[in-house]
């Protein structure tokens, strides 16, 4: 469990602060009592997180098949958004400004997880939705066993079956 919530804290902090790169204005327009909420929890939270998995990471022992069961959640928390952003959707668009953002009307988690603008795209091209859409479900199945497996190897985290790892031998190629 100690594993995968820093896995799953790293994919939060990840998909946070890939969302601020690609839109600013979400971040700077929060008032500074936000700014230090969202501070505590997108970074200083998950940095804590990563140096407690690297303090502990000789007493872990993960196996692949924990690795991928890792994509459970973040898949669950996909068709959530997905029920969460057709309903209000459909719920908002009788009520509100037209004009406003979804992020502003609640109907979003985050900017860029947006159904009909899927990763920021504004465009009116059906095929390029359906597209990032695809590429949105996949970072849901994907993205937390990819950051699984990349903490098992750089942190050189044991599975179930070894006692030990191989030592690092580093060897300088002289030409």
């Amino acid at each position: 469990m100690f594993f995968a919530a820093i896995v799953y804290i790293t994919v939060t902090f990840s998909m946070y602060w890939l969302s601020v790169a690609v839109n600013p204005e979400q971040f700077t327009k929060l008032s500074i009592f936000y700014i230090i909420k969202s501070i505590i929890y997108h970074a200083v939270t998950p940095l804590i997180g990563m140096v407690l998995i690297t303090l502990v990471r000789q007493e872990l022992k993960i196996d692949t098949i924990h690795i991928w069961a890792l994509f459970i959640l973040p898949i669950l928390y996909y068709f959530f958004t997905m029920a969460i952003y057709f309903i209000g959707y459909k719920y908002y668009a009788a009520f509100s400004k037209a004009d406003e953002p979804e992020i502003n009307r609640g109907i979003v988690i985050y900017s860029q997880v947006s159904f009909y603008r899927p990763l920021g795209y504004e465009g009116q091209n059906t095929y390029l939705v359906v597209i990032f859409n695809l590429i949105l479900f996949l970072m849901a199945f994907l993205i937390a066993p990819i950051i699984g497996f990349i903490y098992r190897r750089v942190l050189r985290i044991k599975t179930s079956s070894q006692d030990s790892l191989p030592k690092l031998v580093y060897r300088r190629v002289i030409k």
